[in-house]
Formats: C-alpha cells, structure tokens, sequence
C-alpha cells in the first residue's frame, strides 16, 4: 500500500467515532483473531466498535 492510501485510511479511523467489523462466512481461528486484535485496538482507541461475525462463533473457538 503507498502513503497515501495509508494516510486516507489513518484520517478516516481517527475521525470515526463508531465503526463496524466483520470477518468472511465460516471463520477459522485467524479470522477470528483478527477480528478481535483490530476491534479491540479500536476500543483501546477510544471508538464504538461492533464486531460481527454473520456465522457466529463455532464451539472450538469460544475460548476467544
């Protein structure tokens, strides 16, 4: 990604004040963590975030 689309998204983020995150239908263990490593820097940031997963969580990764 160049700077400038890196600046645009950083610009955005931080005017945000509730933002919304989703991961693909039938998540492994990666798209979960992901979910949950970025929606919750955003909570540390200070932002509203709601964080979605279409599919739920499957029983072996509820411990997350």
């Amino acid at each position: 990604m160049d700077n400038e689309i890196i600046g645009a998204i950083k610009v955005r983020l931080e005017n945000a004040k509730n933002i919304v995150v989703a991961s693909h239908v039938r998540p492994d263990g990666d798209a979960i963590g992901s979910l949950l490593g970025l929606g919750l820097a955003l909570q540390n940031a200070g932002k509203s975030v709601q964080m979605v997963l279409v599919d739920g969580v499957s029983s072996s990764f509820k411990h997350l």
